[in-house]
């Protein structure tokens, strides 16, 4: 079946794969693999924020940070739950974005994986990003346990270049 809050991977990749020397029968998204943190970090967001988020994600790339962002990352034809958890395991941070509608279905799964991730590793960052059109922000719709954690606040647009150096620090754990 197919899932509504993942809409299929589109056939023209923007940036070429990371490739390895691996065995044949090795997964290339294994959680083994990732456990050494190929990517800065993970991308978590409503479907309908994909634009704004793939333009963040451009613009990281430049700055040297490497994003998991599933449009680039998922395989097509495979088993994208477990490339998704994979992603998280690989990636030393999580940005959860924070767009003016509610957070989708997927996105809080995401954001479970990555709590329990953050709870057992401390080296783990976990961050809300707000972006805009967010007009207003309250911080107790969040959840709880994400509530609780300092935010990045691009809703000034995501080609502001301070806003982009905030969440690069973020991502490094630099304030």
């Amino acid at each position: 079946a197919v899932d509504p809050c993942r809409p299929a991977i589109s056939p023209a990749r923007p940036h070429a794969p990371v490739t390895t020397q691996r065995g044949a029968d090795e997964d290339h998204q294994s959680p083994e693999r990732l456990a050494g943190h190929r990517f800065d970090v993970f991308l978590s967001y409503h479907s309908a924020d994909r634009p704004s988020v793939e333009r963040i994600a451009r613009r990281l790339r430049q700055l040297g940070v490497e994003p998991w962002f599933d449009r680039w990352a998922l395989t097509p034809g495979g088993g994208w739950q477990d490339e998704i958890v994979a992603g998280l395991h690989g990636s030393s941070a999580c940005a959860i974005f924070v767009g003016d509608r509610d957070m989708g279905d997927w996105e809080r799964l995401e954001l479970e994986v990555a709590l329990v991730r953050a709870a057992s590793d401390r080296e783990f960052r976990l961050f809300p990003v707000l972006l805009p059109g967010l007009e207003r922000f309250d911080p107790s719709t969040l959840p709880p346990f994400l509530a609780t954690r300092t935010w990045v606040d691009m809703r000034s647009g995501v080609e502001s270049d301070r806003a982009l150096r905030e969440f690069a620090n973020a991502v490094h754990g630099i304030p």
